[in-house]
Formats: C-alpha cells, sequence, structure tokens
C-alpha cells in the first residue's frame, strides 16, 4: 500500500515497469509507467483529467485538516449579524439619487452611460442589472446593490474566520466591530464604489483559500473572474495581486498532479482574470457614444479639449477609453518622497488604529498574533491579507489624495481578520462551557452597541440626498431650452432628473470649472438668434458688470449678458 497525497493507493500488479492501482473513493483505476513517467487510467486518459478534488476523489470536508466545517448552529450568529445590519442600514439608505460621485455611478447605471474616471464599466453594468427590479426607482436600487455588497464582504469576513478556527459569535462581533469604522460605515449607507470592490476582493480571498484546503480548479476560476472584475473597475486593486500570486504557490504544490495539468490550470486562471478587465474596458469603447445619456468623457472634453472627438473613429474611442480607464485626468496627483510617504503614513495610522497608546499597544499586539496564526493555520490565507494590506499601503503613499479616494476598506478588512483569527486562541471554533458563554457575551455586546450606536454615527446617505435639492429645482417646469451651469456636486442629480426622471432632452447641464461657465454658456446659444436659451447656475459666481443673477428656486437664473456672448 502506498499513500498518494490524501489518498490510500493499492497497487494490484507490477511488471516490466508498469504498476496498475485504483482509487476506492473515486472508482477510477490506472496505471503508472514508471520508465516514461506517464499516468494512465484504463480508459486512455491522463490520471489528471476529470478528477476534481471536490468529485469524489477528495476527502471528505470533515477530515480536512484546518478548513473547519460550518454546521448549521454556526449560521445562527451569522444570521443575527444579517438581521443587525438590516435593520440598522435600511432606514438610512439615501431613498434617491444622489450628489456627487454617488448620484454619477446612480445615474450612469440607470442609462448605461459613463461614469467618472476609470468609468467603472463593469459596476455600471452590475447597476443597471440592479435598475430592473419591479417597483424600485433606478437610484435607490443601486444603492441597495452596494449596500448588498457591504454586507456580503461582512459576511464573508465571518465566514472565512470560522474556516479558520474562530468562533462563530466572536467572528461574528468582529464583523459587526467592522461597522464602527466611519469610512466602512459610510460606504454601507451610500451608493459607492468601494463596498462592491471589497466584496470582490473578499471572495477572492475565501475562494483561494478554500481552494488551498479543498482543491478543485473552480474555486480558483471563481476567485480569478472576482478579481479582474475588481481590478477592471478599480485598477489600484492590481497593487494587491502580489499577494495571490505568491499564496497560489503553496496551493498549486498542495494539489499538484502534473506538470502539464499546471500549465493548463494557470493559463485558464490568467484568462479568468483577463476576461473581465477586458469587459470593463470593452464598455468603455462601446459606449464611448455622441449619443450616449450621461458621457464623462464627453463632459470633460467639452471644457479641456485635450481628447479627440468621440466621432473621430475606433482609434480616436480608443485613445478617449484609454485616458478615462487609466485615470489619466488625476495622474498630476500620483507623488513620491520621504516626507509625503511619512504624512500619509501617519494618515493610515489615524484612519486605522486607535489614537490612545493603550488600546494602540492592545491593537497590535492581536493584529500580529492574529497574522501570525492565519499564516501558520493557512498560509495562502496569509499571503492574500498581507498582500491586500500592503498593496493598500502603497496605493495610499503613492497618491495624493487623502479622501474618499485612497481607499483604505480592503486593509481593514484584512486587518479584522487577522484580529479575529489573534482573538481565536481565547475562544476557538468548537469551545464549550463558559468560553462559549463569553463569546457570545461578547456578540450580545457588540450587537447592542451596533443598534444603539448607528443612530449617532454620521448619516452618509443623508448628507449625499439629493431628494429635496430637485424638489426645490422642479426641473419638469424650467422654461424649454434651458441651459443649467452646475457644478459636479449638483450635475450627476440633474443628469438624473433630466433623463430618468423628468425626460427632458431640450435642457443642457453644463458640469465645468466655474470660471468657464460664461464661455460654454455662450457657446451653447450660438444659432439661436434672437431667441436666446435661458441660463441658470447652481451657484453664484463672479459675473461682468453688466450682468447679475436673481434667485429662482434653488438656482440662480442669469437674466442679463455681454451682448457680445449673445444676449
Amino acid at each position: 500500500m502506498l499513500r498518494a497525497g490524501r489518498r490510500d493507493v493499492v497497487l494490484s500488479r507490477c511488471h516490466t515497469g508498469i504498476f496498475t492501482g485504483g482509487d476506492a473513493c473515486s472508482g477510477v483505476t490506472w496505471s503508472v509507467n514508471l520508465r516514461s513517467m506517464v499516468d494512465i487510467r484504463d480508459d486512455g486518459k491522463p490520471l489528471s483529467e476529470g478528477m476534481c478534488p471536490e468529485e469524489g476523489s477528495r476527502p471528505s470536508e470533515a477530515s480536512t485538516p484546518g478548513w473547519h466545517v460550518i454546521e448549521w448552529v454556526d449560521l445562527v450568529p451569522v444570521a443575527l449579524v444579517l438581521g443587525v445590519l438590516l435593520v440598522v442600514m435600511i432606514p438610512r439608505l439615501p431613498p434617491g439619487v444622489c450628489l456627487g460621485d454617488s448620484g454619477d455611478l446612480q445615474c450612469a447605471s440607470a442609462v448605461l452611460g459613463i461614469a467618472h474616471p476609470p468609468g467603472y464599466g463593469g459596476y455600471v453594468s452590475l447597476g443597471f442589472l440592479a435598475t430592473c427590479l419591479p417597483g424600485v426607482d433606478h437610484a435607490r436600487a443601486v444603492t441597495l446593490m452596494c449596500a448588498a455588497a457591504g454586507v456580503l464582504a461582512i459576511t464573508l469576513l465571518v465566514l472565512l474566520q470560522i474556516r479558520l478556527g474562530v468562533s462563530p459569535w466572536l467572528a461574528s462581533a468582529i464583523g459587526l466591530a467592522l461597522t464602527v469604522y466611519p469610512r466602512v460605515w459610510a460606504n454601507l449607507t451610500a451608493a459607492e464604489v468601494y463596498a462592491p470592490t471589497l466584496a470582490l476582493l473578499a471572495a477572492s480571498a475565501y475562494l483561494v483559500t478554500k481552494y488551498s484546503f479543498r482543491g478543485c480548479l473552480r474555486n480558483l476560476l471563481l476567485a480569478g473572474i472576482c478579481l479582474g472584475f475588481a481590478a477592471g473597475n478599480r485598477p489600484p486593486v492590481a497593487l494587491m495581486w502580489v499577494g495571490y500570486c505568491v499564496a497560489l504557490v503553496p496551493a498549486q504544490r498542495r494539489w499538484f498532479v502534473t506538470r502539464r495539468r499546471v500549465w493548463r490550470d494557470l493559463g485558464l486562471v490568467v484568462a479568468a482574470v483577463l476576461v473581465p478587465m477586458f469587459y470593463s474596458f470593452a464598455y468603455l469603447l462601446v459606449r464611448d457614444q455622441p449619443d450616449t445619456p450621461v458621457n464623462y468623457i464627453e463632459q470633460y472634453n467639452l471644457e479641456a479639449e485635450v481628447l479627440p472627438p468621440a466621432d473621430g473613429g475606433f482609434s480616436a474611442r480608443l485613445e478617449r477609453a484609454i485616458w478615462q480607464a487609466t485615470g489619466r485626468q488625476y495622474r498630476e496627483y500620483l507623488s513620491s518622497g520621504s516626507a509625503n510617504v511619512w504624512a500619509r503614513l501617519r494618515y493610515i495610522r489615524n484612519e486605522v488604529l486607535p489614537h490612545a497608546w493603550g488600546g494602540l499597544a492592545f491593537a497590535l499586539t492581536i493584529v500580529v498574533v492574529g497574522f501570525c496564526l492565519v499564516f501558520r493555520r493557512c498560509s495562502a490565507c496569509g499571503w492574500i491579507i498581507s498582500g491586500i494590506v500592503l498593496g493598500d499601503v502603497f496605493f495610499v503613499c503613492s497618491y495624493r489624495v487623502f479622501g474618499d479616494a485612497a481607499d483604505m476598506l480592503p486593509m481593514i478588512w484584512s486587518i479584522a481578520l487577522a484580529a479575529g483569527v489573534g482573538m481565536s486562541t481565547l475562544c476557538p471554533v468548537r469551545v464549550r462551557g463558559a468560553r462559549r458563554a463569553l463569546a457570545m457575551a461578547i456578540f450580545l455586546g457588540a450587537a447592542g452597541f451596533t443598534v444603539v450606536d448607528a443612530p449617532h454615527r454620521w448619516h452618509a446617505g443623508k448628507s449625499v440626498d439629493a431628494t429635496e435639492f430637485l424638489s426645490a429645482v422642479a426641473f419638469r417646469e424650467l422654461p424649454e431650452g434651458s441651459i443649467i451651469c452646475s457644478s459636479w456636486g449638483t450635475s450627476p442629480a440633474l443628469w438624473y432628473a433630466k433623463h430618468v426622471l423628468a425626460e427632458r432632452d431640450d435642457v443642457r447641464i453644463i458640469n465645468a470649472n466655474p470660471a468657464n461657465w460664461l464661455k460654454l454658456t455662450a457657446a451653447a446659444q450660438e444659432g439661436r438668434g434672437s431667441k436666446p436659451r435661458p441660463v441658470f447656475f447652481t451657484s453664484e459666481i463672479t459675473l461682468p458688470p453688466d450682468c447679475h443673477l436673481i434667485p429662482h428656486r434653488a438656482l440662480f437664473q442669469l437674466i442679463e449678458l455681454d451682448k457680445s456672448n449673445g444676449r
């Protein structure tokens, strides 16, 4: 009897260097030619073909060391986490379209447009599918999609902790404690791109970890699709791929069958990563048209005039798509230098870790111990979360904007996972008696605190809600042929009102720097003859001496313009 990997193999016959045998689990027999080292089954196919570790040839799940089984009783705290999150989140979601970037994502999803760089072709496509929900406002549907992505990321955090040996009650408490971070809470209660990105990274981390324990190429392919989809919409995700690539080394060695099989599987994984990235880029090529209702590229080029026109052929659209996908507009924010790096590291420390020295020391101890335990229990998972943290730190240190664009949700998620595993020595997965009661008490405390503290947290949904603004504008009642000069904060809501709510194709919305509004307005007036178009502004600006503004609901109407500008 020989032991091959996790299977006991009995060799039934040996002659001229050829051994024959069988696997009782899968019922497959084979022969091994020691001279050519070729594995052949009775049907003439290679031994590795058709044998997936999850299709009979793998051991039972309960016998896999380190990969803890999730029983139905373990799902009770997970269900309670979902219930608590739904109770505290749903009342705080914006009821309709939002201002700024959130409104841009909602509006682009509703009309299959192009959002702000890098365009978010994949997220907009998912948002468009969400708008097909019957009886739900399009903007509200996109908000629900983003909130569901955030809840999914927290759920995967809880499940992965349980798989790595953390008590389900303690893991659920860690998941609820994650919402204390203002960044996490804001992305749970507003339509943004960061929650879907975190959900995709969390899903890929869970699937690669599962692959390292259970095998099966399907897990690796799904993880590759998640990573490719995330990177196609948020290019900084590519900085985190190093951890995933390193994680595949120990995972692939465990399930190594033949060298030919490894190269084939690697090719499939690379294809799984590249296909969704290609889709996000191809979306920009296809939808970058002059008649696309919401097109950020066209709006930007109207003012900057640095790109060729959309009707200039394929080469022009390709140049515009590359400009959008690479975020070339924000290239000036990329900077380095020791002073900037130290400032950003302090920024990360203040955003992620406690400020008090005592709390900081305790948190660092738990997190460092947790990372060590994760590497000990699953080296692949350890490399993944380390790669996420280092990639996120590198991005923040090389990007000059400290706001929401410096997305630190993946880093916070990985640190929370390590903290939960670090505390698992106190409350392991199958603990009984007093320690289980302690884990349940920690969870009840976290749940109670979340319910009580939620009303006092920043109401991100209310702060970006544009419902009152649009109601005051009364978009349907604007004069025919109106021109609205708007800043970025209010432009997406006005676009949504134009294309989705009011369907006013005669109204033109100009999104630009206020210094260029008069120039663009004059260009929009050309060809109107003696009947100029009414002009409105969303904010008061400095005007020439012979021009002035009067309030008009939530806008300001320009009632006199220099004659050289056409009025």
